[in-house]
């Protein structure tokens, strides 16, 4: 099959596949950590950060094999692998013990595997998927397919959310979620079978196999560094201030909501991000992403400095406006994530440079993570807000200086 007779929507939906079954993993997890009897916080921690860790390691593997080996092979079998490896770890789980019971080691053994996995394969794809839909979509179409993965991202999450009612409601068991991933997987593989190889790729691997040794690394090409710190600083801009709201994020949902329901503020603030997504789609956007990029990261700041001097004025009102703003704003520029690295890396070493972008995110959003509880005992809160807001004043004035101008 060519590229030329391939339908976008279906490649996008393909593709989508990957951020989908992350926002689940991610949303999922949530759930599971309440629902398994028995684990301790060092084996809670495991559970969520073994994900994170193995996830960076497979952008960057697997973009690494995507850029020697090609693409198609990685794309369609990393959801057959997903699908078996989840199935595989559910019978082990069954036979292991009670699945309801207390965890043993053996079935810890099998959850922490199926993470890992999924870390892996789902971290591995994310530059593969963007790589073919770069690579096999006309040059006028490509940001809009971009930007739709991110949408496949928070539906995904609002989808775990979702299923968490009629599995409480009917008291079903946890591992109920993770037979819907295997589903899930084994779908979206299904989806892409026949997907192509991309014919960008095959002619930039000969070029790069007729070039000198020195000239086949991976910011060999001309502006690939530069491009590459671009991506990493405004994605920074971005991660670090919305990683320290989201920690403040239920007790501003929950006095501007008037509910201590985690189902509710939780569908509010994913329902708010997917929102936002939405839009970057549309082809005046979508031609314009340097404008969109400026605009959100000044709209960003102004909404967490409205957070911050709402707290101050005990403003609940005037603070959950100004939050549900931030995440409309940050929802929108999201996914620009996909679309700056995939416009600006040349074919030759997009995967692995997309793959070593990614990693480079999920470490700054795990060093915020990290930092904002030690920090928060050390320094009031919104001390903490305002340098989030000269973090994305930064990210904005930094995208009017590097980022690439708008075509449109």
């Amino acid at each position: 099959m060519s590229s030329a007779v391939l339908s976008p929507r279906r490649l996008c939906a393909a593709a989508a596949g990957t951020p989908f079954l992350d926002g689940y993993a991610t949303g999922s997890a949530a759930f599971l950590i309440m629902m398994i009897p028995g684990m301790t916080a060092w084996e809670t921690g495991a559970f969520t950060g073994i994900y994170l860790l193995v996830f960076s390691v497979g952008a960057v593997v697997f973009g690494w094999l995507a850029d020697h080996f090609g693409r198609r092979r990685i794309f369609s079998g990393s959801m057959l692998a997903l699908g078996a490896g989840t199935i595989a770890s559910l019978l082990l789980l069954g036979t292991s013990a009670d699945v309801d019971a207390t965890v043993g080691a053996a079935q810890l053994s099998a959850l922490l595997g199926l993470r890992a996995l999924m870390g892996l394969l789902l971290g591995g794809d994310y530059p593969v998927g963007q790589a073919l839909i770069t690579e096999l979509i006309a040059e006028e179409e490509r940001a809009q397919h971009l930007s739709l993965l991110m949408f496949g991202w928070y539906a995904g999450a609002l989808f775990a959310v979702l299923l968490s009612r009629p599995i409480f409601a009917l008291d079903l068991s946890w591992t109920t979620f993770l037979w819907v991933q295997a589903a899930l997987a084994l779908l979206f593989w299904a989806a892409r079978r026949g997907v192509p190889e991309s014919a960008a790729w095959r002619a930039a691997r000969r070029r790069a196999d007729a070039a000198p040794d020195g000239r086949r690394g991976a910011f060999s090409e001309p502006g690939s560094l530069r491009a590459f710190l671009f991506c990493t600083v405004f994605w920074l801009a971005q991660t670090i201030p919305a990683t320290v709201l989201m920690f403040y994020s239920t007790k501003i949902l929950s006095g501007f909501l008037d509910t201590k329901s985690a189902f509710i503020q939780v569908l509010l603030l994913y329902g708010c991000f997917l929102l936002g997504v939405l839009p970057a789609a549309h082809p005046a956007l979508a031609r314009c992403p340097k404008a969109v990029l400026i605009g959100t990261f000044l709209a960003m700041a102004a909404s967490l400095a409205a957070v911050t001097l709402g707290r101050d004025m005990h403003s609940t009102l005037m603070t959950g406006a100004a939050f549900i703003l931030f995440a409309l704003a940050y929802g929108l520029q999201t996914p620009l994530d996909f679309v700056f690295p995939n416009m600006l890396f040349p074919a030759r070493t997009r995967a692995r440079l997309v793959g070593l972008t990614t990693t480079v995110s999920r470490v700054g959003s795990m060093g915020a993570a990290f930092a904002f509880p030690v920090l928060a005992e050390e320094f009031p809160v919104a001390a903490l807000f305002w340098s989030g807001c000269a973090v994305l004043l930064f990210g904005a004035l930094f995208s009017w200086r590097f980022a690439p101008a708008d075509r449109g």
